[in-house]
């Protein structure tokens, strides 16, 4: 079970730490940054596809390309790991316990 997820630079979203139980709920208003929430696992799980050169400066917070979008989750069952994925240069790397290996995206960039 993931336990913590920090997105940064991403949409609305400059820096955000999350700590989650068994259940939970994303509440807010229009435009508070649920769905980039949503979209960060989808990062973060390799679902989403690298963007493009214009598509991410359309995500990147600010629209400021010279930030990296960073999202980290941390895991109950295994503490002594963390996946990272982080873009540009889209890699994901996972760190843990003497099993550090980094994969990075075949995705071309258009």
């Amino acid at each position: 079970m993931l336990t913590t997820l920090t997105v940064e630079n991403y949409k609305s979203i400059e820096r955000v730490r999350l700590e989650f139980s068994r259940i939970n709920l994303l509440i807010g208003p229009n435009g508070s940054g649920k769905s980039s929430i949503l979209e960060a696992f989808g990062l973060l799980a390799g679902k989403l596809v690298p963007f493009s050169d214009r598509e991410f400066e359309k995500v990147v917070h600010m629209h400021d390309s010279t930030r990296k979008i960073v999202t980290t989750g941390e895991f109950r069952e295994f503490p002594f790991a963390k996946i990272t994925y982080e873009a540009p240069p889209f890699t994901k790397k996972i760190e843990g316990d003497n099993r550090n290996k980094e994969v990075t995206s075949c995705a071309n960039r258009k």
